[in-house]
């Protein structure tokens, strides 16, 4: 089973899928300090999925991969700062299809387990306002990403 490293962003309609698609798109190739990753974005379910190439697809094997993860997840969030209406994104291993939108509402307080998470504003007020989030961007909240870590089995 591949364990792939990817940005999960759920869009509320198909036409903020489709923008957040373009946008992606448009934007072949990812650059970190030291390497660039040819994108590959998706229609997955009621979002996109947004992955690169070029690195593990077996999780996190290795604080090499852990470092170079964190690079690319760091670099995801700067583009989604530029990114079309969206309601929610998350970066990580096997983060795909995280949670549907009933699911959050059905436990809010879950959306604290996420480091990363990035949620537009009214959402995150529909939900109650569970925990501490800090701004994203214009009318999006998010726990900030504290990048990949490689767990030694």
């Amino acid at each position: 089973m591949a364990l792939i490293f990817s940005m999960w962003i759920e869009a509320e309609t198909k036409v903020d899928r489709n923008a957040i698609l373009a946008f992606f798109n448009k934007t072949p190739v990812l650059k970190t300090s030291d390497k660039s990753y040819e994108i590959g974005a998706g229609k997955q379910g009621a979002g996109i999925m947004v992955a690169v190439g070029g690195i593990s697809r077996s999780g996190i094997q290795s604080e090499a991969d852990a470092k170079e993860m964190t690079k690319i997840g760091f670099e995801f969030y700067k583009m989604l700062q530029s990114a079309p209406k969206f309601r929610y994104a998350l970066v990580g291993v096997e983060v795909d299809e995280f949670r549907y939108w009933d699911e959050l509402v059905n436990d809010p307080d879950g959306i604290l387990l996420f480091k990363g998470l990035v949620i537009r504003k009214d959402l995150y007020e529909f939900l109650g306002s569970p925990g501490t989030f800090e701004a994203f961007k214009d009318n999006y909240l998010w726990t900030p990403y504290e990048g990949e870590t490689y767990n030694k089995k």
